[in-house]
């Protein structure tokens, strides 16, 4: 039997190394706590909530001419089977860049002047008024912008004021559509310019491409792996590339005159972890989309869509959007619409379905309950008809003529 002593010795022993192993594990713990916490902390939510999470409408603004003189400025809804139109303003503005609200209640109104800086407007839609969305840092703000969930803040294209003035181009600004009030996102360096800027669908992050300035380059044709497309948080923090450099023919001026009129580029899924976007990669044959976790991780290509982002402005020819279960996108290329599964399953030509493929079509976007709204592109002085596509049954459903359409863009939403 062992003594006092002994037991007491065994004691102090065990309880001295369970006091280290306890201490060690307390310190383990710790760390591994805030190297958890570094890698779960993300963007925080913008105050006012996110945006509308459930729809019951879809809406289509654009402008079309009322006369020689005036355009008119129209809202489309669809909800169900019910479709109506209603003329929201009279202007003698041909020229605009318009984008809706995510509720619908406001739509951005930017018409194109040839001084600087151009006045941009937001209009009620429920008070019929027009009101001046002054930036008072006096940014000149391109048309083409994209509003936060929560329906604060526009995120415009670009910054025009590098075009009207060298030097003044700082970055990414975010404005108030409330007080007029801009805040700087993004600085850019010495060459870059930063444009196409989407919110996430719950106004946490924002994905964007950054074009850098080869220092020279010729005027013969020539490909350089310039765009390189963002994320960061919507305060300007955690900016992340999410994909290798896109190539880019510098000849064809900056790439955004050509990104502007495609406002699918690049597109969030409807819950937000991934993002659809066209590229060319130096390692490739060709062009196509890709889809990619929005922390870049699982970068896949899904289509192959040849040297369509090459030709001048041909990027136009390339459009995405997501159903709204976020298990299915379609995509228009060269006249053609096609549906399929984000895994690459299940491809289908819907010009094909539709029974007449001399006929040309782009995608518009998606209706709230998935549907397509397509485009067809008439040629020979016909005017261009806007559909909707029931994939079910086949359906082909005239919305509208977009006959004597004024210039500029249209934007389609979801609404609640």
């Amino acid at each position: 039997m062992a003594s006092n002593s002994s037991r007491h010795r065994l004691k102090s022993v065990r309880t001295g190394w369970q006091w280290q192993l306890l201490t060690f594990s307390f310190f383990v713990g710790m760390i591994m706590l805030v190297l958890s916490g570094c890698l779960r902390r993300g963007c925080s939510v913008p105050s006012g909530g996110l945006g509308p999470q459930e729809y019951s409408r879809t809406l289509f603004v654009f402008r079309k001419q009322l006369d020689e003189d005036h355009c008119g400025l129209y809202l489309l809804t669809i909800q169900s089977d019910d479709t109506t139109i209603a003329l929201l303003r009279e202007s003698e503005e041909y020229s605009a860049d318009v984008s809706v609200s995510p509720d619908g209640g406001m739509i951005y109104l930017y018409p194109y002047t040839a001084s600087f800086p151009r006045e941009h407007y937001v209009f009620d839609v429920t008070e019929r008024v027009l009101r001046p969305l002054t930036d008072r840092q006096g940014r000149l703000l391109a048309g083409v912008a994209d509003w936060s969930p929560n329906g604060d803040e526009l995120l415009p294209v670009i910054d025009l004021g590098w075009v009207v003035a060298e030097g003044t181009y700082e970055g990414m600004y975010a404005v108030n559509v409330h007080t007029g009030q801009s805040r700087l996102i993004r600085k850019v360096d010495v060459g870059e310019i930063v444009f196409m800027p989407r919110y996430s669908p719950d106004g946490s992050r924002i994905v964007f491409h950054v074009y850098e300035q080869p220092e020279q380059h010729s005027d013969e044709w020539t490909l350089t792996p310039s765009l390189s497309l963002r994320v960061t948080c919507a305060d300007g923090t955690n900016e992340v590339q999410i994909a290798p450099p896109s190539l880019f023919n510098p000849t064809l001026g900056p790439p955004f005159l050509s990104f502007a009129r495609n406002p699918a580029l690049p597109a969030w899924s409807p819950r937000g972890g991934e993002i659809l976007f066209h590229a060319w990669f130096e390692d490739e044959e060709q062009g196509g989309i890709y889809i990619v976790n929005a922390d870049g991780s699982d970068l896949r290509k899904l289509v192959d869509t040849g040297d369509a982002s090459l030709e001048p402005f041909g990027i136009n020819l390339v459009y995405m959007g997501w159903v709204p279960d976020g298990q299915r996108f379609a995509y228009s290329l060269d006249g053609k619409v096609w549906t399929q599964n984000v895994d690459g399953t299940d491809r289908i030509d819907v010009s094909a379905e539709l029974g007449d493929t001399s006929r040309r079509y782009r995608l518009k976007g998606w209706t709230h309950d998935g549907r397509l709204v397509i485009e067809e592109r008439a040629w020979s002085g016909k005017p261009s008809t806007l559909y909707i596509v029931d994939l079910e049954s086949g359906e082909l459903k005239e919305l509208l003529s977009l006959e004597k359409m004024c210039l500029g863009s249209s934007d389609l939403v979801w609404a609640p």
